[in-house]
């Protein structure tokens, strides 16, 4: 019976996410960056960090899959996020977040070490162990209270601290917007991984898809009403997208992992778009 119903929730809410979900997941669960004092819009970006957004040399294929993942999305991961949303408390939901970002509290130490920030790496082992064991497992954010602040990291940030370049922009099927280097960090986070590596020693294999599973909703459900004032309001969401996420991807950040610039946020991208409806009107 467990089995099944880890097979079920893998499928359901892992192998079945939106591009949107993808957007946030990738660099480790966090939500869409909110824009701040020091963030970058595309109107002051250099002529060549613009070419690099419209850079698309698979963008006939991409816009068929892209669409192909409106249907889905539409079809399996929002119902499920809304119905979510609608039908949990508030205090489970945070609590389920919390729990969840505390389980990738390993896994940003072992990238913080492989980009040889030692005293990031001590942060985030202190935050899982005292979240871990006063937090009720992660429910209650106690180390924040304690002056611990939460960062993530993920391999793809890794290669990217190295000077690693993201390669070209694609569409996978049902997955969404990725490239190479993000592609490669999610396999390389899925083995270094310790709570998916614990998880497997102890013969718990289904808590793993159960774990991916639950993240992928947790975030779709944060990102609902955002997700459908994006295409409600673009005047062309693909390439909204497709500027969105490489903005994302490709944005600096600060020594605590915080996105710093060049990362507009949704809230910039509907205001631009609006303008230009108004513009066009």
């Amino acid at each position: 019976m467990r089995k099944t119903f880890g097979i079920w929730a893998f499928l359901v809410f892992c192998i079945f996410p939106s591009w949107g979900a993808t957007i946030f997941v990738a660099d480790g669960g966090r939500g869409a960056p909110h824009s701040n004092d020091d963030t970058v819009s595309a109107e002051k970006m250099t002529a060549a960090e613009l070419d690099d957004l419209d850079s698309d040399p698979f963008e006939s294929l991409n816009r068929k899959i892209f669409y192909f993942n409106e249907i889905v999305d539409g079809i399996l991961l929002d119902p499920f996020a809304n119905m979510y949303k609608m039908w949990t408390p508030i205090s489970i939901q945070k609590g389920l977040s919390h729990g969840l970002s505390n389980l990738m509290e390993p896994l940003t130490m072992a990238n913080d070490c492989l980009q040889a920030k030692g005293s990031k790496a001590l942060e985030s082992l202190s935050r899982f162990l005292i979240n871990t064991v006063f937090g009720l497992g992660g429910i209650f954010d106690v180390a924040d209270s304690l002056g611990l602040e939460s960062h993530k990291e993920t391999f793809n940030t890794t290669l990217k601290y190295w000077g690693v370049p993201p390669g070209p922009y694609i569409i996978l099927p049902v997955l969404g917007p990725a490239n190479p280097r993000f592609l490669v960090g999610l396999g390389v986070d899925y083995i270094i991984d310790p709570v998916r590596y614990y998880l497997q020693r102890i013969g718990e294999n289904d808590l793993i898809w159960v774990r991916y599973g639950l993240t992928v909703l947790t975030t779709r459900a944060e990102i609902t009403q955002d997700l459908k004032n994006f295409r409600e309001n673009s005047v062309d969401s693909y390439a909204s997208v497709r500027s969105f996420y490489k903005q994302y991807m490709n944005a600096e950040r600060g020594a605590d992992g915080e996105i710093i610039s060049k990362s507009p946020s949704l809230d910039e991208f509907m205001f631009e778009d609006e303008d230009k409806n108004a513009g066009n009107s």
